[in-house]
């Protein structure tokens, strides 16, 4: 045999022990109970502690209603919509009217408008929610229209309170994203191109499990 590429047996026993070890901890560990003495231990593992976060969510319609602020000519139209409200955080403290503004929490949603009218519209937004004397809230809509094979983006910046769940938004909308990829936006061809709305957001389901 060529002494060159031999290697003494105490060099490949440095080499494998430490990879026999490495099993040894993988299986020790991946183990889910241990008996000891007639009794059975669970291994210690961190997310055991960790607070459970399950999903939650509510489901609403949207009536929609398309004002004229500006007084640019437009006519008003109407809308029916739905979506989902996914939490992002909510404070579980109590309310306190004495405390002053508080933000309540942080939401996520996505949803769909059909106006029989003018284009339809697809969006998703983010949601906050301040709580004080009247429970306060705010969001904005990133909004995808289509209809009349014109498409365009819009974004729509809402403020609104909350009457036992129910919100009220007056809204406002800036198109942008006017491109030759999008052509042109649905609102440049309607004479329902109102750049102000009146929106209601009506919980019909709510998914709030408790953590345990």
């Amino acid at each position: 045999m060529d002494r060159k590429h031999s290697f003494p047996l105490h060099s490949v026993t440095f080499l494998f022990l430490p990879a026999l070890f490495m099993v040894f901890i993988y299986h020790a560990s991946g183990a889910q109970d241990l008996a000891f003495d007639g009794k059975t231990f669970r291994p210690y593992h961190a997310k055991f502690f960790k607070p459970k976060r399950p999903l939650q969510y509510n489901l609403y319609l949207s009536p929609v209603l398309t004002v004229d602020p500006l007084g640019l000519g437009g006519k008003s139209t109407y809308g029916m919509g739905a979506g989902s409200r996914i939490n992002l955080w909510e404070s579980k403290s109590s309310d306190n009217n004495l405390q002053g503004l508080r933000i309540k929490g942080f939401y996520t949603a996505a949803g769909y408008e059909l106006f029989p009218r003018q284009s339809d519209n697809v969006y998703a937004s983010l949601w906050m929610r301040v709580s004080t004397f009247m429970p306060l809230t705010a969001r904005i809509d990133y909004v995808y229209s289509y209809g009349k094979g014109l498409r365009g983006m819009s974004t729509r910046y809402c403020v609104g309170f909350e009457v036992k769940n129910v919100s009220l938004f007056l809204a406002g909308t800036t198109t942008r994203f006017l491109s030759e990829r999008f052509g042109d936006h649905p609102y440049l061809d309607s004479p329902y191109s109102n750049v102000g709305s009146i929106l209601l957001v009506v919980p019909l389901y709510n998914h709030y499990p408790q953590v345990k």
